[in-house]
């Protein structure tokens, strides 16, 4: 079983490549930067991207990282 904790900003969204399955996303407190308010704008995959990355708005919920994932992934 994979669990998520605390998608926030780290993550591309629900194509980010380093997920794989996610079974369950834990979502410790509602503040922007554990839900992911931003996402990633660069391929985590890609050598030349660097871990600070651009972020690119997002709408908050229901729109989030998290939520997204979530979704996408069909996790509980």
């Amino acid at each position: 079983m994979r669990i998520l904790y605390d998608a926030g900003r780290t993550v591309a969204g629900s194509s980010d490549s380093r997920l794989g399955d996610v079974h369950v996303v834990l979502l410790t407190h509602v503040h922007a930067d554990h839900l992911g308010d931003v996402r990633l704008d660069q391929d985590p995959d890609d050598p030349k991207s660097s871990c600070g990355g651009n972020l690119r708005t997002a709408s908050a919920v229901p729109h989030s990282n998290t939520a997204e994932i979530a979704a996408f992934k069909n996790s509980r």
